[in-house]
């Protein structure tokens, strides 16, 4: 856990109230285009990878289901056009479902803040 290149995404995937240690890794075993998450949990030591994302891909961690958890998501940005937006890929830590949910006007180069559709 932690290479060059990796990103802290520190959140509390557990839901114990603590910090757990956590990075994004954008490659997966070696710039092949995959990316995935590395947490180690408070509550237990025990760490869990979750493979989510591609090239180009930003991880954008939070509760977005708000069951008290850090979710596992990424933000891929279009280039198409400055208004194109782009798409969230979010792992819901209350079902273990993953959703792609689009967001407009978000301009090439931005990064998103808060839920998926807020502005």
């Amino acid at each position: 856990m932690g290479q060059v290149g990796d990103l802290p995404v520190v959140g509390d995937y557990d839901g114990d109230g603590f910090s757990d240690l956590a990075v994004y890794s954008p490659r997966w075993p070696a710039n092949d285009g995959g990316g995935y998450f590395t947490v180690i949990h408070s509550s237990t030591g025990t760490s869990h990878v979750k493979f989510l994302g591609g090239v180009g891909d930003v991880p954008v961690t939070g509760d977005y289901d708000g069951d008290g958890k850090t979710d596992f998501a990424v933000y891929r940005p279009r280039t198409s056009t400055p208004a194109a937006g782009g798409d969230y890929t979010v792992t819901s830590s209350r079902t273990g479902l993953t959703s792609v949910v689009s967001r407009p006007g978000v301009r090439p180069g931005e990064l998103p803040m808060g839920r998926a559709g807020q502005q």
